[in-house]
């Protein structure tokens, strides 16, 4: 088995509602998608979704760099994955994002050619369920606990708040208290500054 083809797909995927973090208002995510394709008909999917807040990698970056990566993937042996990531590395340095498409694209593939699933392939399950949190974008203290009292209402049992505004870290606390009062001491409640608290001094008041 050998890969082919690799088609790289950028995308613009418009929000239902903007999503609202410490350093952001985003009415839409840019991803691009990987499509590796073997000899023998197999497919694998992957995608990477740049942050430049994150990993310093723009969304145009990120496809200039998966068009120079995408030949070293040509007449190799999508099994041999470890391999071909070290020699994605020897290509070019960092770009996390951008090899982390092709790699989720490399295990989808796989996956599919072998028939199991990815969490096989990772070297067996650890464990049988996984406890996924509803995010809450950063609003007035009202806003997100009416927004997560509705998330509870659809079945989350965990939320994830985005906080994180350095100029009034007690508008974090109220955001964080009003949400406790709406959903209940039974409800986990995660909160994500995203780099919002900038210095230790920031974070010790909102501890």
């Amino acid at each position: 088995m050998r890969i082919t083809g690799v088609e790289l797909i950028p995308i613009r995927l418009p929000l239902v509602e903007p999503f609202i973090i410490s350093y952001g208002t985003f009415p839409d995510v840019e991803s691009v998608l990987v499509r590796l394709e073997t000899d023998d008909g197999t497919t694998g999917w992957g995608e990477g979704t740049p942050d430049p807040h994150v990993t310093g990698e723009t969304f145009g970056g990120v496809l200039e760099t998966l068009r120079l990566l995408a030949p070293t993937l040509l007449g190799r042996d999508p099994l041999d994955r470890t391999a071909l990531i070290s020699d994605l590395d020897r290509r070019i340095s960092g770009n996390p994002t951008a090899k982390a498409a092709i790699d989720i694209a490399l295990h989808d593939l796989v996956g599919r050619a072998t028939g199991l699933p990815v969490w096989a392939l990772l070297g067996g399950r650890s464990r049988t369920h996984l406890t996924i949190s509803r995010v809450v974008s950063m609003k007035t203290p009202s806003e997100m606990a009416a927004d997560a009292v509705a998330h509870v209402g659809a079945g989350f049992n965990t939320v994830k708040l985005k906080i994180g505004d350095a100029n009034d870290v007690a508008l974090d606390i109220r955001r964080v208290a009003a949400v406790r009062e709406a959903v209940g001491p039974d409800i986990a409640i995660k909160i994500d500054v995203n780099q919002g608290w900038r210095t230790p001094g920031i974070a010790i008041q909102g501890a």
